[in-house]
């Protein structure tokens, strides 16, 4: 009779139950909490790479496999695939998997510079992106030709969007309508140093930087800033676009206009890799290993802390970093605080002050101009009531 009574209670007010928010989760992380820098999906194959390794997933993530043998080097930067081979690149070269032999061999022949930080294809046109121009290959690695075009520029990611294939460099973004041959500057707008990874909807463009995620309504010609937080990797699940930044994931519904904090479970917060499975589930690659979340139930769960209302306080990296008399330095609170944002040089000296005010609840950013200080390694301290955080920052004059 008491079972029965319970079982009658919970009947009764079941509905009246609101169901647990889910979480990110790590399951079966095969990096054992190191870094994990790129995702890939070939057919049904989910292929992740990251320090000191390649695995792969044949369930979605459940269970992975070691797919390392032959590779060496410290880290795998980026993947990609046509129908015939699986390419990565890392600071060792590019290597190509064959699965005749089950194995990754390095391609070389012609591409002088080994640290290679992004890669892209189309067809048998592979192009490599390095810390020091374009190397692109015709015959699927084989043979490599350096090119002229972004020569002196550290190409830091490489993107096709159909016929169009976009370069984010130190020196800002570039489109090449010829596979690498010929290249376009398109920097109307942007105030960074540096573009990092782009993102596509119709007609918009997007890309992630240290200093925050720009939009360009038509097709690159100018940009708009739309965000300040320090973004390294953006992914696109229909009009849904997530942000990975060193403050976890962030998802907008509106193509940018505004954000929402989606980091419920997630202990890492440093973002490298996004990518979507199935139209169910998202994957992260983070400074510990693989995370992975319901999509419908991060959509719909409420977690709508916007960027008008932070929930934490954080100190993010000044960017560009290195620097030469200016750079950007940006933070958040999520409540009114006296904030202090002081400089310091390797002896603990105070040499400037870059913040020194009551500031109300938001996200900032601030520049600092270091042109009374001399070339070195400095840190700068940022405090908000009993919060404190410090990072470092190095002027090249």
């Amino acid at each position: 009779m008491k079972i029965l009574k319970i079982f009658l209670v919970f009947f009764l007010y079941a509905p009246l139950i609101k169901p647990l928010i889910a979480q990110w989760q790590q399951n079966n992380n095969p990096f054992d909490e190191h870094s994990v820098y790129c995702f890939a999906l070939n057919q049904n194959n989910l292929i992740v790479g990251g320090y000191n390794a390649v695995f792969i997933s044949t369930n979605t993530g459940q269970s992975w496999a070691p797919y390392s043998n032959g590779l060496i080097g410290n880290g795998v930067q980026a993947l990609a695939f046509n129908n015939t081979y699986t390419f990565c690149s890392s600071d060792s070269g590019v290597f190509r998997f064959s699965n005749n032999t089950n194995y990754w061999t390095r391609i070389k022949k012609g591409l002088k510079v080994l640290d290679v930080n992004t890669i892209a294809i189309k067809d048998s046109n592979l192009i490599a992106g390095t810390f020091n121009g374009i190397y692109l290959s015709n015959n699927n690695g084989e043979t490599w030709d350096f090119k002229n075009g972004l020569k002196d520029y550290t190409i830091i990611s490489l993107v096709y969007n159909g016929s169009n294939l976009y370069a984010g460099t130190n020196g800002g973004a570039f489109l090449s309508k010829d596979n690498g041959y010929s290249w376009k500057s398109l920097n109307n707008g942007i105030i960074v140093a540096s573009v990092g990874d782009f993102a596509f909807y119709e007609q918009n463009i997007f890309f992630a930087s240290g200093a925050g995620i720009f939009v360009s309504k038509n097709n690159g010609e100018n940009w708009s800033q739309i965000s300040v937080m320090s973004t390294n990797v953006l992914c696109f699940h229909g009009k849904n676009l997530f942000a990975g930044t060193d403050d976890g994931v962030f998802l907008s519904t509106n193509l940018g206009l505004s954000w929402i904090q989606v980091n419920s479970g997630l202990r890492p917060k440093y973002i490298y890799a996004l990518i979507v499975i199935d139209d169910k589930i998202i994957f992260a690659g983070t400074d510990k290993g693989i995370w992975k979340r319901q999509l419908d139930e991060m959509i719909k769960s409420g977690e709508n802390d916007t960027l008008s209302s932070p929930t934490n306080f954080c100190l993010y990296q000044n960017y560009p970093n290195p620097f030469n008399q200016t750079t950007k330095v940006n933070y958040s609170i999520p409540q009114s605080s006296y904030v202090t944002i002081k400089v310091y040089d390797v002896l603990g000296k105070e040499v400037a002050t870059i913040v020194d005010e009551n500031k109300l609840a938001g996200n900032y950013s601030v520049e600092f101009n270091a042109i009374k200080l001399v070339s070195g390694i400095y840190m700068y301290r940022f405090t908000a009531g009993n919060y404190s955080q410090t990072k470092k920052f190095i002027l090249m004059k």
